[in-house]
This record gives structure tokens, C-alpha cells and sequence, in this order.
């Protein structure tokens, strides 16, 4: 098993060498390192086609810390403000709209190699069912792109799928390619 390595607002992912989750010798200058850019966020419907719960041209940013400590900002792209001008002042339909367009959390993440699956294990998240859960989340990496997809739920028919690109190279050599698809 790898560990990998993230933070909030600059985007950087590390692996250490293979530990175990969580071990506690988490070294720096891993190949994950560097800021990263929101691609695409779209869901993946059982069917094959993509629905765009984020408009046709979201923005984010994930950021991961030499610890494995990430954070994750996904907006939709049609961000609307609230009419009062004040957010104490919003609507019920604007508050949902607001929390309907963004995607939001903070934590640690690992990652199982083996597995192809990245473990979000997440502190605090603007959508409060998340908060003290862990996610697994199945990824690839083609030496500049990371995409990842959620499962499907008992909720839904769709999986949500995550693309990122680096913005920063690493300090340590990159990883090369992983196809888990």
C-alpha cells in the first residue's frame, strides 16, 4: 500500500514509500506533490452517458500537503448571487442552489496501489454527512492527469467522476502512469 499526500488550496498529492495507511513515516518530495486544477466533474450514468451536476465548465482546486492533508474546492461554473445581497438575507432556493453547485471537504488521503483506489478520509465537509467518513474512490494517472470515480449508491444511478491536472510539478521524480480502468 502507498500513502498519498495532500493539502488544501495549492493542490499538491504525495506518495510515500509502501506503508501502511496512516503509519506515521510519511517522507517528502513525493511524486503526487504539486497544485492541482479542477478537468472535468461529471457524472457517469448507468446507461454510459454524462450528466453535468456542475454546468458544462466547473472550477476547483485540490491541494495536498507533504502530510497526505488535503483540501478539495469544486464549483459550478453558473454561480448565481443572492438577490438580498446579503447571505444572512438569502432564499431557500438560492441557499439550495448554492450548496447544490460546490463540492467542498478537507482531510487525509492514501491510496492503495494494488487496488487503484485512492482513501478519502474526511475531516470536515459543507455537505455534513460526510464529515468523519472515509471514501474510496477507484483512480487513474497518466503522468499529468488524475481522474477518480466514486462508486454508485443505493441513492443514485450515476458515479461521479474527477479529473484533475497538475499545476505544479513535484519536487521528487512524478509517477509514472497507473491504468486502473
Amino acid at each position: 500500500m502507498f500513502i498519498i499526500k495532500s493539502i488544501a488550496y495549492a493542490g499538491a498529492i504525495m506518495i510515500a514509500a509502501p506503508a501502511v495507511a496512516h503509519a506515521g513515516s510519511r517522507s517528502s518530495g513525493s511524486p503526487w506533490e504539486g497544485t492541482w486544477d479542477l478537468v472535468a466533474a461529471y457524472d457517469l450514468m448507468s446507461d454510459g452517458s454524462h450528466a453535468a451536476p456542475y454546468g458544462k465548465a466547473p472550477q476547483g482546486r485540490m491541494i495536498v500537503d507533504d502530510d497526505g492533508r488535503y483540501m478539495i474546492e469544486i464549483y459550478g461554473d453558473t454561480p448565481l448571487p443572492f438577490a438580498a445581497g446579503a447571505k444572512a438575507k438569502g432564499t431557500a432556493d438560492e441557499f439550495r442552489a448554492a450548496v447544490m453547485s460546490a463540492s467542498v471537504h478537507y482531510g487525509r488521503v492514501d491510496t492503495d496501489a494494488a487496488a487503484c483506489t485512492l482513501i478519502f478520509h474526511i475531516e470536515r465537509a459543507a455537505y455534513p454527512n460526510w464529515n468523519g467518513v472515509a471514501q474510496t474512490r477507484a483512480f487513474s494517472f497518466d503522468g499529468t492527469s488524475l481522474s477518480y470515480t466514486q462508486p454508485r449508491t443505493a441513492e443514485t444511478s450515476s458515479a461521479p467522476v474527477t479529473v484533475w491536472r497538475r499545476l505544479t510539478e513535484p519536487a521528487a521524480p512524478a509517477l509514472p502512469p497507473v491504468r486502473c480502468r
